[in-house]
This record gives C-alpha cells, sequence and structure tokens, in this order.
C-alpha cells in the first residue's frame, strides 16, 4: 500500500495494523477509530464497503 501526503503518517499505522492482521472491512469498521483524526477515513471507508457509511449522502 502507498499513502502519499502530508498527514500520511497518521495514517500508515491503520494500514499496516489491517494487513498484519488480515482484516476484513467489517473489522475495520467495527474498530473504535479516535474522532476526529486522519485515522478515522479507514473506518468510514469500511463502512462504505459495507453500505453503513455515516457520511455517505
Amino acid at each position: 500500500m502507498y499513502i502519499i501526503g502530508p498527514r500520511a503518517a497518521d495514517m500508515i499505522t491503520e494500514c499496516v495494523l489491517a494487513a498484519e492482521f488480515v482484516a476484513s472491512s467489517e473489522d475495520i469498521s467495527c474498530t473504535i477509530h479516535g474522532h476526529p483524526t486522519f485515522a478515522e477515513v479507514f473506518q468510514e471507508a469500511a463502512m462504505a464497503v459495507r453500505k453503513c457509511s455515516i457520511y455517505a449522502s
């Protein structure tokens, strides 16, 4: 996985942890993420995959 951007270090840990534990989108979406944080983007993306996104219109 590749993350490029000014806050990449804030998000790469989420990717590494998910990859290490072979996490599914359900696993990621059920994990508690701090708010407001950039890592919360991964939870929202996982929820969008499961069609239960908080912020989708």
